[in-house]
């Protein structure tokens, strides 16, 4: 067998792979190498990311081949397809785009029913009268063009100075584009476009109720765009100084029940309010009237960036001025919390040196928590320049404030410290569960840590008072004299011995030591000043041959009393006052003793005394 090799002078020959339809039909990036050639079925777009996704669109009929790097079109098919003498699309409904170059003819255009059915004009000019099926004649008179139907019902259009457009009687098959300040309706007509528009009075409406008047805008991108245009073109002047432009106006019934029900006609209408004066203003407000009575208008917005709005008659009942609510609920197991939206307040700052400015937000919102009970976090955040928010201020729903910078489950009242502008002077740090709050000051001068100051010379309250449970211990009134129901400052105010009975220990106590033992103990916390009255109740055990029973007051265990005796056998009071300076948490103790095996028993050992103001303080004389 004879085989002859014949070098192919071309590189990479077309060969015919199929036919391609939708985007995964193309051949992927990998496999597909130049002069792969297709036949397109359908309209399509190499979109499919997983083959040669070149992005390029096709016609159905087209045909495309590789050339490594994309898709080249070699021709169709077929594109027209003559029958007779007329030429027409392969592809039924396809248009034949010119682009800028213009359709000749000496013949004459055939159109569907004999007409054009549509057609888009920059400027369209008709040399000879029209003539349209169905009008009975056309001429041209000037510059007016007169299509008359019959004797009740034309148009005028003119192209005069005053450029409008007269119109009387119904316009059928014809849409309204655009009305402006010269081009307007005769005030006996109305707009019947395919009977799109009735007039009652002063005013045009759908003549189908209930159907929607749409403006369709396309394309607008960034552009502001009017959509409607309510304007007032009555020039101000300065015996009118205001010509505010007309107002939206909704209006609708609804049924009430009061009183067997009667029909309430709500009006609610939004519009502008101008100023006039050396600065003139412009505010956009919404109004609200039921029935005839007048309106209100509780929300108003200016130009200067204000918003306003009011509520009227609450008296002490409180009210929902806004609500910014987050209508999702939330759900388990999903999403356990649903945030409120929040308020932003945004700024800027110049940062020094050169650094430029920055911006400065502040936000304020509510955190729900979720648990076994809800409760909710109320919290104040800031973010400087774009950064992470961080929230400072935290108040809690049972009456906590957080200083924290963070949610977590210990809240303390204030702020860990509250400084001035030097941290040498006067701070207050706050207590924790381990340490008590602390008010401090470090400078080397005369100046108090704490002023409590009353400034109204005609006030009679307090100056300071400590409480307990709600309960006031102490106070300091205003002429400065200390009092309280609990604690009197025994350091600074003296007592005076009496048989008013202050402090007591009752239970009975008895011992058979013969040496001296403490059986009854009285712990003074805040201390005692002055004279006191001493008191207790001793008998011995045997009346018959008795044995003596000692007792005797002592502090901190030193002796400090008379040494008291009994024999009798029956209770006997003694009483000694003693003048001492008891420091703060100083102990009165009762010791006793008796010999001989018998037993010694005391009771009711207390303390007497009474406020002493009068007393003078130490002196020294030199």
């Amino acid at each position: 067998m004879l085989f002859i090799t014949v070098d192919s002078p071309i590189a990479k020959p077309l060969l015919f792979k199929g036919a391609i339809a939708i985007p995964s039909d193309f051949p992927t990036l990998i496999s597909v190498e130049s002069g792969w050639f297709y036949q397109i079925t359908a309209n399509v777009t190499d979109s499919d990311a997983t083959k040669t996704h070149t992005h390029q669109s096709f016609l159905a009929g087209e045909e495309i081949a590789w050339n490594g790097s994309a898709w080249v079109e070699m021709g169709s098919i077929a594109l027209l397809v003559r029958t007779g003498t007329v030429l027409s699309p392969a592809n039924t409904n396809d248009s034949m785009d010119l682009g800028s170059g213009s359709y000749l003819t000496t013949g004459s255009i055939g159109a569907t029913g004999s007409r054009v059915l549509k057609g888009w004009f920059t400027d369209l000019e008709v040399t000879n009268p029209i003539i349209t099926s169905g009008i009975a004649s056309g001429s041209v008179n000037g510059n007016t063009l007169l299509l008359k139907a019959n004797d009740t019902t034309f148009m005028t259009f003119t192209t005069g100075a005053s450029d409008t457009c007269s119109l009387s009687g119904d316009i059928t098959g014809v849409t309204q584009t655009a009305l402006d300040n010269s081009t307007k309706l005769a005030t006996t007509a109305y707009v019947d476009g395919g009977n799109f528009f009735s007039r009652g009075g002063t005013a045009v409406y759908p003549k189908t109720s209930g159907d929607v008047i749409t403006n369709y805008i396309n394309n607008i991108v960034t552009t502001p765009t009017d959509a409607i245009l309510i304007h007032n073109i009555t020039n101000a002047v300065v015996g009118v100084p205001v010509q505010i432009p007309g107002r939206i106006h909704y209006k609708a019934g609804v049924w009430n029940t009061t009183g067997g029900g009667s029909e309430d006609i709500w009006n609610i209408t939004a519009g502008c309010i101008l100023t006039s004066g050396l600065t003139t203003g412009a505010s956009y407000r919404l109004g609200f009237g039921l029935n005839t009575v007048a309106y209100t208008y509780p929300f108003e917005f200016f130009n200067t960036g204000l918003f306003s709005t009011s509520k009227t008659a609450l008296a002490a009942t409180s009210s929902d001025g806004i609500l910014l609510q987050n209508t999702t609920a939330a759900v388990s197991p999903g999403t356990l919390v649903e945030m409120s939206p929040r308020i932003r307040m945004r700024g800027s700052a110049y940062v020094t040196p050169a650094v430029g400015s920055q911006f400065v937000d502040c936000i304020s919102e509510l955190l729900p928590i979720s648990g076994a009970t809800a409760s909710g976090i109320y919290r104040i955040g800031f973010s400087i320049n774009g950064g992470a928010y961080t929230y400072p201020y935290q108040f809690r729903h049972d009456g906590y404030l957080s200083g924290l910078t963070s949610v977590t489950t210990t809240f303390i009242a204030l702020a860990s410290y509250m400084t001035g502008a030097d941290s040498s002077y006067t701070w207050f740090q706050m207590g924790t569960n381990t340490a008590s709050a602390n008010l401090s000051r470090n400078t080397a001068n005369a100046y108090s840590t704490l002023v409590i100051n009353n400034l109204n010379a005609g006030s009679t309250g307090r100056i300071l008072e400590c409480q307990a449970v709600s309960v006031t211990q102490t106070f300091i009134d205003r002429n400065g004299k200390i009092a309280g129901i609990g604690l009197n400052l025994p350091n600074i105010v003296n007592k005076v011995a009496s048989a008013n009975i202050r402090n007591s220990h009752n239970a009975e106590a008895t011992s058979t030591s013969a040496t001296y033992v403490k059986v009854k103990t009285i712990t003074l916390p805040y201390g005692l000043l002055g004279s006191q009255r001493f008191i207790f109740e001793i008998k011995t055990s045997d009346a018959v041959t008795p044995e003596t029973a000692y007792g005797q007051i002592r502090r901190n265990g030193v002796a400090l009393g008379t040494e008291q005796s009994d024999v009798t056998g029956a209770y006997v009071s003694k009483s000694e006052d003693i003048t001492q300076t008891w420091n703060p948490n100083d102990t009165a103790e009762l010791w006793i003793k008796i010999g001989n095996g018998d037993t010694v028993s005391v009771q009711n050992f207390s303390i007497g005394y009474d406020d002493a103001p009068t007393v003078a303080v130490t002196s020294v004389n030199s």
